[in-house]
């Protein structure tokens, strides 16, 4: 920090900026965005989406366009979003762990995964009902005036096969991770 802006603060004469903006354009590539100041002064082009634009961790709130955001200055010249009317996504970057609500429920589960295993056990499943509807008993008992081996007829109830499991029918769409 420089003298002059040190004794600015001290001297409760610097000034902090802030503007109300309508977004016009958003780069979810750059982390950026374009916004027009309400007060009609000229669009304002790479304002921020979050604090470090080019690190790989932190939070990012993307504004839906045409919503409507409070931007703030970083120096004299570099805008970022403070806050905003309408969001379209968060994502949220990190080398630790995130927590919604709270970990009663311990972590999510990766569908593909789960799915997978799932239909494998319907595989499995599926075979056991095929075996038990064709198995027949051979017995010595009898059943005819001399005692021949014979056949007791398969199940007259057959058992029925399960349908796949499908990750749509389980799958909440706007909670995602990886």
């Amino acid at each position: 920090m420089e003298i002059a802006e040190a004794i600015k603060i001290l001297a409760g004469t610097k000034v902090f900026h802030q503007h109300i903006c309508k977004v016009t354009e958003v780069d979810e590539t750059e982390k950026t965005c374009t916004v027009q100041p309400v007060n009609e002064d000229a669009d304002l082009q790479g304002v921020r989406l979050q604090a470090v634009i080019t690190g790989d961790t932190g939070i990012l709130i993307i504004p839906e366009t045409d919503s409507y955001v409070i931007i703030g200055y970083h120096g004299e010249n570099e805008a970022y979003i403070i806050k905003t009317s309408k969001v379209k996504r968060v994502e949220i970057i990190t080398s630790g762990e995130v927590l919604l609500n709270g970990d009663e429920f311990e972590g999510l589960i990766k569908i593909n995964e789960l799915t997978s295993k799932l239909n494998s056990l319907v595989t499995d499943f599926n075979g056991f009902v095929a075996k038990f509807n064709a198995h027949i008993h051979i017995t010595t008992a009898t059943v005819s005036a001399s005692p021949v081996p014979g056949v007791i007829s398969p199940t007259t109830t057959p058992a029925t096969n399960t349908g796949n499991f499908n990750k749509g029918d389980y799958e909440n769409e706007t909670v995602k991770h990886g």
